[in-house]
């Protein structure tokens, strides 16, 4: 298929003459002059023209309201899950034919064991004002054993414990409950009935009872995490860090790839209905790449600053709601952001740039390629297949941050926006590793913009040929 040639010749008409037969959305740009003056002329015009497209399309108004709701119920889930179950228990029906167990009532045994609340250090913690136990324990009769087991069926308990007492002395229990022995309360009460019938074998061999309530006393216990101890946050910093790097990851991987290919559908319509065959008269490829790739990351990181502004606030509105709210029942699932440092917003929105520039540059190039708007998503889907890689490993690497392969992986460029970022919120970059990977990514977008600049050239004027990354490969190294 023959090559249009880009190049205007004396004979054409300027653009302004021929731009009024053009359709209305192109952009009347100057074709004289010398390059850099064209470049600092037409380049901001190209930008203005294209970010206007895109934010005062109706579409943008109403995905950015979307985006925001969901960013607003994410930051309340804490908050949400705290009000559906503040008020919940766990229903328990204790039947005992055991008698009492080293002078105490069992109900009363459970009642002090499960609905008890610990301190990171093992201290007992006094139960927030207004707040019910987790654990609501009745007792039952063995002759309502039938219906009782009927009533956990029905959803009407949680869990029945039958207690009995051996010939021997020793006591046997019989669980039966919705969530089975494995599930955290099923956990909870096995717990206590191993340490009740340890109680009551010493009891049985007539050590006093002073005595047996030491024996299982909490122990102070001082945990230190090596994590939070090397990046020198808190619990709730860290906590807040994970939330924040988690809706980083999200927003950076579906807003590159939504606006990367904006750029690649912007550029395969232009090619498609003509309108490109006129504006390379008045202005060159690379400036329509840079115009249309500048352009469109802007209306990307408005999008992206309002979703994190309202974010923030909303992280930060989180408390006063809550206790509102839940009063002085709220317990421990606050999540704090105040202080946690903006420097990680501030990286979030960097790697976001970078790695915008880096895959648009890219998308811009396939787009010129394709001919048909409806062949452009299968011609994009290697480079998407790479940026889903780094999206997945970002997430799966979120418990590792240290692992080896995390670590090599945010090294190279087309992983570095999501995974870097995933890094350095969870606190596990050297100080040297950060510069050195923003100075990689910067090259690595200043060597593809130039190769992608060459294909888009060529590419946005060649109609007919079936797009690929081998003829994209192609055109990088032809002169």
């Amino acid at each position: 298929m023959a090559l249009l040639n880009p190049k205007k010749s004396e004979q054409e008409k300027p653009f302004q003459e021929e731009a009024t037969n053009a359709p209305s959305d192109t952009i009347k740009v100057a074709g004289s002059g010398s390059a850099a003056a064209q470049n600092a002329r037409n380049i901001p015009l190209i930008i203005g023209r294209e970010f206007k497209a895109k934010v005062q399309k109706r579409s943008f108004a109403i995905a950015t309201g979307i985006l925001v709701v969901l960013v607003i119920l994410a930051a309340f889930v804490p908050t949400i899950i705290e009000l559906l179950t503040s008020n919940s228990q766990t229903k328990l029906v204790v039947v005992s034919n055991a008698g009492t167990v080293a002078g105490q009532d069992v109900i009363k045994y459970f009642d002090s064991r499960l609905n008890v609340n610990y301190d990171q250090n093992g201290n007992i913690k006094p139960l927030a004002a207004g707040k019910k136990p987790e654990f609501e324990i009745k007792a039952g009769q063995a002759g309502e054993l039938d219906n009782l087991r009927k009533q956990v069926q029905d959803g009407k308990l949680d869990m029945v414990l039958n207690i009995n007492r051996a010939a021997n002395g020793e006591l046997s229990f019989d669980y039966y409950g919705s969530g089975g022995p494995t599930s955290p309360s099923g956990i909870k009460i096995r717990s206590v009935a191993t340490e009740m019938s340890f109680v009551d074998r010493l009891g049985r061999l007539n050590i006093p009872q002073n005595q047996l309530a030491g024996l299982f006393a909490q122990p102070q216990f001082k945990a230190t995490s090596s994590t939070e101890e090397k990046s020198g946050r808190t619990p709730a910093e860290t906590g807040a860090a994970y939330i924040i790097v988690l809706a980083g990851i999200i927003l950076i991987f579906s807003t590159i790839q939504v606006y990367g290919q904006g750029v690649a559908q912007g550029a395969t319509e232009e090619k498609s209905n003509r309108v490109m065959e006129i504006i390379v008269n008045a202005a060159t490829p690379f400036q329509l790449m840079a115009g249309k790739i500048i352009g469109i990351g802007l209306a990307g990181i408005v999008q992206l600053g309002i979703m994190v502004i309202v974010g923030g606030a909303a992280f930060l509105a989180q408390g006063p709601i809550k206790d509102a709210l839940l009063g002085n029942s709220s317990g421990g699932t606050s999540i704090d952001i105040t202080g946690l440092s903006l420097s990680l917003l501030v990286v979030m929105l960097t790697y976001f740039i970078l790695g915008f520039l880096l895959y648009s540059t890219i998308f811009a190039a396939v787009g010129s390629l394709v001919s048909r708007t409806e062949d452009l998503q299968n011609a994009l889907g290697p480079l998407t297949f790479i940026f889903l890689a780094a999206y997945l490993g970002s997430i799966f690497g979120l418990n590792v941050p240290d692992a080896s392969w995390v670590v090599v992986m945010s090294h190279i460029p087309f992983f570095s926006p999501t995974m870097m970022l995933m890094r350095v919120g969870m606190g596990s970059v050297a100080w040297w590793e950060l510069p050195l990977n923003l100075v990689v990514m910067v090259v690595t977008i200043i060597i593809m913009f130039w190769l992608c600049s060459r294909v888009y050239r060529a590419g946005v004027l060649m109609y007919g040929q079936k797009p690929g990354f081998g003829k994209l490969l192609k055109l990088m190294v032809s002169r």
